[in-house]
């Protein structure tokens, strides 16, 4: 074998073994949980980073609210994670409770508000398991979005009773297909809309000229 061959094969094996014993000490440094209360412990740690402070939260008493839980077999974590893994498996159940949130509901800023971290016993499987419960508020106080045919429905136009006239209301009650009164209707939800914010004034007025070259 040429000398050049000796020196390139001797260098592999030097750089392979450097890896592999590189990985090695990297794996033996990780400290991984052996025991279940360290992991409540590390996961309330957490936790209590994300939380929004009651001093701050409180602003949002009677927001709605969603309710998100996620479980993690005992079994599973022990001696396979340490600390920093097991913030990672969480953060990451995290993300998913607020992506599933918010694809149902994308109107609004959801912030953790309370949370519950236990060991209990999933019945079903008979096995111990680490449980998280998390309370997520809209700290914007927007109300539920609604849907039709699968997509949301951002515009709702809410018009008050006591903001139509008396004559509407009696002509509401007399007639039963009568086109001016359609006609004025229409206008009156136009003027309704631009009120609520549910349409800018040019297509409100746009409504109502409409209105009037039927009329």
């Amino acid at each position: 074998m040429s000398i050049l061959s000796t020196i390139k094969e001797t260098a592999t094996a030097n750089k392979v073994g450097s890896i592999a014993g590189s990985q090695k000490n990297q794996i033996a440094a990780r400290t991984f949980i052996l025991q279940a209360g360290r992991f409540i412990e590390v996961a309330q740690k957490y936790m209590e980073s994300r939380v929004t402070p009651r001093s701050d939260s409180q602003e949002w008493d009677g927001n709605r609210e969603r309710l998100r839980r996620v479980e993690w077999p005992l079994q599973s974590l022990l001696g396979n994670a340490d600390e920093e893994i097991w913030a990672a498996i969480i953060a990451a159940a995290l993300a998913g409770m607020e992506k599933q949130i918010r694809n149902a509901q994308n109107n609004g800023q959801w912030r953790i508000t309370e949370y519950e971290v236990d060991l209990t016993t999933n019945t079903q499987r008979n096995q111990q398991v680490i449980e998280l419960g998390v309370r997520w508020v809209d700290s914007s106080g927007n109300d539920d979005q609604s849907y039709r045919d699968g997509k949301p429905i951002s515009v709702n136009v809410h018009v008050d009773a006591p903001a139509m006239s008396q004559a509407v209301m009696d002509r509401l009650a007399t007639s039963g297909d009568d086109p001016e009164l359609k006609d004025l209707l229409r206008g009156l939800i136009a003027v309704m809309a631009v009120r609520e914010g549910a349409v800018d004034r040019a297509d409100a007025e746009a409504m109502l000229a409409a209105t009037a070259k039927k009329t």
